[in-house]
């Protein structure tokens, strides 16, 4: 079994490779459905699917996958989408809530007064 990684630097060189590749042949039906789909509408697709394939260096070959099934089922099937859709799902989670310390537990901060900034505007009220 081939190594898309091990072609990636050669695909990236020679984009227009991806249409006959042995590795890109062996990749999940979701891949040659998007190959398909970019080649079908414009002569230059392969191009645009040769960039999908880098995402690899970037993701995880699995989300990469689901990011390019989750763009064909909404039809909006590019490079943007696809990139768009993996940073959606692999952000970073939120952050767990900070105890506060007692001392500043009860401390509170009054409200500004933006008059102030009208006083240093030279603006009378």
């Amino acid at each position: 079994m081939l190594e898309l990684d091990h072609y990636l630097n050669a695909l990236e060189r020679k984009p227009r490779a991806v249409m006959h590749a042995a590795v890109v042949r062996q990749l999940p039906w979701v891949y040659a459905r998007a190959k398909e789909m970019l080649c079908q509408d414009r002569h230059d697709g392969y191009r645009e699917f040769c960039q999908i394939l880098l995402l690899h260096r970037e993701f995880a070959a699995r989300d990469v996958e689901t990011a390019i099934k989750t763009a064909l089922a909404k039809k909006t099937l590019s490079l943007a989408t696809v990139r768009q859709i993996l940073v959606n799902h692999t952000a970073l989670p939120t952050p767990r809530a900070v105890q506060v310390p007692k001392v500043l537990a009860n401390y509170t901060v009054s409200a500004p007064d933006a008059s102030r900034y009208d006083a240093l505007l030279g603006v009378s009220v």
